[in-house]
């Protein structure tokens, strides 16, 4: 009994000797300061009270909190119950002890107090800006079978473009376009959005919300989606022909997709093909089990889902061979057929990777059209196919020819040739008729004088006084001594010159631009709008009609994005979120979390 008593003693003396050491060991060596060391800080009774109390209802810490788990549940997409949930209420109990998390409804308000405050400072900014670009779209939730008409704004902050996912309007009558064209007036009046400041709305080819546009804004601000029309042309080239007979529009194509389908679909339905697909992998192939490669399907509705099917597929051809070969009901290509379906490939990899590109928000794409459908089609026309295979032959001609009838005359379109120009990337590179260059150089020097004009804030009668006492002044330092009879004309003729330079403002204008022209172009990776920043004081109006047009989106694909991310919103478990409540989580889910910290939320209890 004695011995035990010793022993315990002896481990609570090492225990107080040997704690201290092992903390020690994240100082360095030293020995943590305590409150007697003389050179901590410990905090005061009154600080720490202070502290625990700034964690319950009202504090500053719990605004804190709750403002960040909002956050996390729009961005997320998470129920606003989330922190009613046991397994959170447990986390937060471990993390945060002093933290009591808010109920749903609780959440509910403060989630109505952001979208005020945040709505607001959207507001504000949109009244403040010079020009603003929109992509409109519609979209019918599948749940509730509404529709609506969703829009985005874009507009350059700095030298990056902005977007913003604003709004929806609720759709009660047939999708007509001079229905739709009263919404669009009405959203912009919503959000503060001045109409003379939409530079373009950007919208996929419905001839309803094309009518809209046109009527709501001018035939001049429409631009239709540049994704959205060059998608319609690999589509066609791969299926069929709307008409009743079903006549390929490249006869052979078809029947190659339907093979490689086919042996996708068995993939995914037979367990037994799908076990010899990942063997020949790991036996022939020296594969990791847990990283060998799937046969991707594809959506009937996306190009771009047949274009994966189809890149998977040839990359697992010699897998397929060894694998099929156990399976006689399998039917796979042959070789003529795997050598069309590599060159159908070759055509079809620029079209994917432009549209790739141009579905980035973040870019400025207007700019970028005239260019990527020269390259595109220098990108198709050097494909090496060969002659005797008359499936890809067909395949890349018809693809040739849907270019030149869909964008053949895209150098016309002068807004969008005079955004190819201010460019600093293209500039006129890529147009190929002088016409269409002419047209554009026009139009920029007529914005330009347009410019110099808002910035003349005096009346001409006074810039010509001002031009004569400028003349009269250098009269007076040239005729100095010499008798004034002789230089009394001096004056008149300095003023007359003077005069016609002030008021000769398009011989300026149409300097300004070919100064502009006569610079290097940069390279294809630079930021142009970065680039327009470090000429702004030599352009100054060409600046400004250059930060209008590179604002402009060639994609309705934001517009999309954002009815996938409401789709994401109006699920199974969200069936009964109102309407007041669906918007304002849309739009809270856009919102970047530099923006949110600008607008903590005040006390909402």
């Amino acid at each position: 009994q004695y011995e035990s008593a010793d022993t315990a003693a002896s481990a609570s003396r090492s225990r107080d000797v040997q704690l201290p050491r092992l903390a020690e060991v994240g100082t360095g060596g030293k020995r943590p300061r305590t409150s007697g060391s003389g050179g901590g800080h410990q905090m005061t009774i009154d600080g720490s009270l202070q502290r625990a109390s700034s964690f319950k209802a009202g504090g500053e810490m719990d605004a804190t909190l709750r403002d960040a788990l909002l956050f996390m549940e729009m961005r997320q997409n998470l129920p606003l119950s989330f922190s009613d949930g046991e397994g959170f209420r447990h986390f937060a109990s471990k993390a945060v002890p002093l933290w009591s998390p808010p109920s749903r409804r609780t959440m509910t308000r403060a989630m109505e107090d952001k979208y005020e405050v945040l709505s607001v400072l959207v507001k504000d900014m949109m009244e403040e800006l010079s020009t603003v670009c929109l992509t409109a779209d519609c979209w019918t939730e599948k749940h509730t079978t509404q529709s609506y008409l969703g829009v985005t704004a874009h507009f350059p902050v700095n030298v990056e473009m902005r977007p913003a996912c604003i709004g929806r309007v609720k759709l009660d009558q047939s999708h007509t376009g001079q229905y739709l064209s009263g919404k669009l007036p009405e959203f912009c009046a919503d959000w503060h959005i001045d109409p003379l400041k939409v530079e373009a709305v950007t919208v996929d080819n419905a001839e309803n919300i094309k009518l809209a546009v046109k009527t709501a804004f001018g035939e001049s601000k429409l631009v239709n989606c540049f994704a959205h029309t060059l998608n319609l042309i690999p589509k066609a080239a791969l299926g069929m022909k709307s008409d009743k007979d079903a006549i390929p529009n490249v006869p052979g194509v078809p029947e190659v997709i339907k093979k490689v389908k086919a042996i996708v679909t068995l993939s995914h339905t037979s367990n037994n093909f799908a076990d010899e697909i990942r063997r020949v992998q790991v036996e022939h192939f020296d594969k990791n089990p847990n990283l060998t490669m799937r046969l991707i399907n594809d959506v009937v509705t996306r190009w771009g889902s047949t274009y994966m099917m189809l890149k998977r597929f040839l990359e697992m051809q010699r897998v397929l061979l060894l694998a099929t070969s156990k399976f006689p009901a399998v039917v796979m290509l042959n070789a003529a057929e795997l050598a069309s379906l590599k060159s159908i490939m070759g055509v079809l990899e620029p079209i994917h990777d432009a549209t790739t590109e141009m579905s980035s928000e973040t870019s400025t794409s207007i700019s970028k059209v005239i260019p990527l459908v020269a390259l595109l089609q220098k990108a198709v026309q050097n494909v090496a196919v060969d002659p005797a295979d008359a499936v890809a032959r067909r395949f890349k001609q018809f693809i040739l020819d849907e270019m030149v009838r869909r964008f053949g005359y895209g150098e016309q379109n002068t807004r969008q040739a005079a955004s190819t120009i201010v460019g600093p990337r293209f500039m006129e590179v890529y147009f190929q008729s002088p016409l269409a260059v002419s047209k554009a150089r026009k139009f920029l020097e007529t914005e330009i004088v347009k410019e110099m004009i808002m910035d003349s804030s005096e009346p001409t009668d006074t810039n010509a006084s001002q031009g004569n006492a400028q003349a009269g002044g250098a009269a007076g330092a040239v005729g100095a001594g010499a008798p004034s009879r002789l230089w009394s004309s001096h004056a008149e003729m300095a003023a007359s010159r003077v005069s016609a330079y002030s008021d000769d403002i398009n011989g300026r204008a149409m300097t300004q631009l070919r100064s502009y022209l006569q610079r290097n172009i940069v390279p294809v990776t630079e930021n142009p709008l970065q680039i327009w920043e470090a000429l702004k004081s030599t352009y100054p109006q060409l600046y400004r009609v250059a930060r209008r047009l590179l604002n402009v989106m060639a994609g309705s694909v934001p517009s999309e994005r954002f009815f996938s991310t409401a789709g994401e919103i109006m699920d199974d478990n969200s069936t009964r979120l109102t309407p007041k409540h669906f918007q304002q989580r849309i739009f809270l889910k856009s919102v970047e979390l530099s923006d949110w910290e600008k607008a903590r939320l005040k006390d909402s209890v």
